[in-house]
């Protein structure tokens, strides 16, 4: 089907910029304690297509609060705990965000964003993920399936340090233009486990339906299309352990984007 194709292709792009990076040294003139983590473990990163100040300034805020945060062994991280309320008095701007399917103003509008990069680190890593919530509609700076939510008091996105050795995150904004989210995820020394690699197998492409609203002030039998909706998504994303005949592939989730319907007029006057 054509509009799949179309759908795969304008993703594509977003796909091919993550990136792994399992054995590759930091650059060694780093700062105390980055020192001590100077093997990057995975990285990723998302490009920032909406550039409204009030985003950009959220975005930024979040990954500050996450830069440099160390994991041991074993230790839970909670994207809430660590970020914090979002609210004024916490530092957070008003931008778009989305509630039930549609972009409404909110406080720390655009941090799921950073979220989204952290998440596919730490399936780079091959890291637990422990929680984590898909959006109510796909995304323009990410795959479907690729990306995570979080709601203060209500949804949280968290994951487990599984390896033997600490894992300090660094979160940064790309001086790019267009910039971009970048999350790198680093150990004291090189992995040591397989290459891995995130796949996505798209399930089911579902168009809107069309809703027709009569309109007076048109002429009869003119229609115009006032919103086209969006299509709906059914995807699994897997991560691929290894290389070849011998590589391991684990399901990591299996998530449903629901189509929202469009609207269009339809002209009833003589």
């Amino acid at each position: 089907m054509l509009i799949t194709a179309l759908w795969i292709a304008c993703l594509a792009p977003v796909r091919r910029a993550a990136a792994g990076e399992p054995r590759t040294p930091a650059p060694p003139d780093l700062p105390v304690p980055e020192q001590a983590y100077r093997f990057v473990l995975a990285r990723f990163q998302t490009p920032i297509v909406n550039l409204a100040p009030g985003r950009m300034h959220n975005i930024a805020l979040a990954a500050s609060r996450i830069d440099g945060r160390v994991l041991q062994p074993g230790e839970v991280f909670s994207f809430n705990d660590v970020v914090g309320p979002r609210d004024p008095a916490h530092g957070w701007a008003l931008a778009d965000e989305i509630y039930q399917g549609e972009y409404v103003p909110g406080y720390g509008g655009g941090i799921c964003q950073v979220t989204s990069t952290l998440y596919n680190a730490a399936l780079l890593a091959g890291l637990t993920i422990v929680e984590r919530y898909h959006h109510d509609r796909p995304l323009q700076y990410i795959s479907p399936g690729r990306d995570a939510t979080v709601v203060w008091g209500q949804l949280d996105f968290r994951f487990r340090n599984s390896l033997d050795r600490p894992v300090q995150i660094r979160a940064r904004v790309t001086p790019e233009d267009p910039p971009r989210v970048e999350v790198t995820l680093h150990g004291d020394r090189p992995s040591a486990g397989d290459p891995i690699r995130l796949e996505e197998e798209y399930v089911r492409f579902t168009p809107p339906e069309l809703v027709e609203v009569e309109d007076p002030g048109l002429p009869r039998g003119r229609r115009v299309v006032e919103d086209e909706g969006y299509f709906g998504v059914e995807v699994r994303i897997y991560r691929v352990m290894g290389l070849g005949p011998e590589a391991r592939r684990e399901l990591v989730s299996h998530d449903v984007y629901p189509p929202r319907p469009g609207r269009v007029r339809v002209g009833t006057a003589e």
